[in-house]
């Protein structure tokens, strides 16, 4: 686990990017080839089975990356835990958070079948 002086993803709101405020419950929006910068608040990311059981992926919060873009999984749903500020980041600026990104989403996106229950 990397610690706060080694987090790579920005404390500051990013001037070019989208930002916008969720409330608990709300569903964040799937963006393609965006993800969704979490500045404020707690979302889970989840998915289903064929039978219908909700499998929780992880939850993540401030400073966290998330967005189906970055996962395998589909289909995919990032929910508010608590109310949420999030900002839009484009897959452009990715690579710009390379190795961390990468290890983050790998560790994001368990083996589903021990993860099944219910929401």
């Amino acid at each position: 686990m990397m610690s706060a002086e080694q987090n790579p993803f920005p404390t500051q709101p990013l001037s070019f990017t989208k930002q916008a405020r969720f409330i608990q419950g709300q569903h964040l929006p799937i963006w393609k080839n965006w993800a969704g910068l979490i500045e404020t608040g707690v979302v889970k990311t989840y998915t289903w089975n064929e039978q219908g059981n909700t499998i929780i992926l992880g939850y993540w919060g401030k400073g966290e990356l998330v967005g189906q873009a970055l996962s395998v999984v589909s289909p995919y749903q990032v929910e508010c835990c608590t109310p949420v500020e999030a900002q839009q980041v484009p897959a452009t600026l990715w690579s710009s958070w390379g190795e961390c990104l990468s290890q983050r989403c790998q560790q994001s996106d368990p083996p589903l079948s021990p993860l099944v229950g219910g929401m």
